[in-house]
Order: structure tokens, then sequence, then C-alpha cells
């Protein structure tokens, strides 16, 4: 049976600093953890946050990606680069991404691909 996951989409909130409160903090409590952990911060602080996680159960993800690998496409974020920055999953289809910038089923598809 697969473990019961735990995804926080931080959305346009965070920072440094609580990157690093929040790693003393649930430290002490991963240890008796049995669900898997996903935190999905804005992009500007996913290296970070996979450095501080880097010990612990958490996984990274990010909040969105291009469909995409190059190309002129400002403020996205492509697959590849997700997973430099040591990204392992990732939201897609949020009902914001669909309501504010009109995505698609289809388009939303493409990103799978």
């Amino acid at each position: 049976m697969r473990a019961k996951l735990i995804a926080a989409n931080w959305k346009m909130n965070g920072s440094f600093a609580l990157i690093d409160a929040m790693q003393k903090v649930l430290s002490p409590l991963l240890e008796e953890t049995t669900c898997e952990i996903v935190i999905c911060p804005p992009d500007v602080l996913l290296y970070s946050m996979k450095n501080a996680v880097k010990e612990t159960q958490i996984s990274v993800g990010a909040q969105n990606v291009h469909s995409e690998t190059t190309g002129a496409f400002t403020g996205e974020t492509s697959a590849p680069l997700l997973q430099e920055c040591g990204v392992q999953w990732c939201i897609v289809g949020h009902s914001e991404r669909r309501i504010l910038f009109g995505e698609s089923d289809e388009f939303i598809r493409s990103k799978t691909e």
C-alpha cells in the first residue's frame, strides 16, 4: 500500500527565512511520519528548499511547469530546469491556472507529455 501524500502549496508566499525556521521545527516531527510530504514553494525558493530538506523525508515540488523545454516564455519554467533544481513533483492543472490564465485541458495535458 502506498503511503499517504501530504502536499503543501505555498502559492506566492514564503521566504528564505521561513525555510530556515520550518527546517528547525519540522525536523523532529518527521522522524515518526509514515506520510510522503511534498512542499511546493514559489520557483525562486525551490533550490533553497531542496537544500534545506536534503537530509529529510520531504520532497520538493513545483507549482507549475511549461509544456515546452526551451523558448521565449517569460516567467515560465521548463521540466528540465525544474529537474536541475531537484524537483520531483509538480502541480499541474490547478484551478487557479485554469481560471486566471485560461489553461485548457488540452494545454494542461501537453505539460505532462
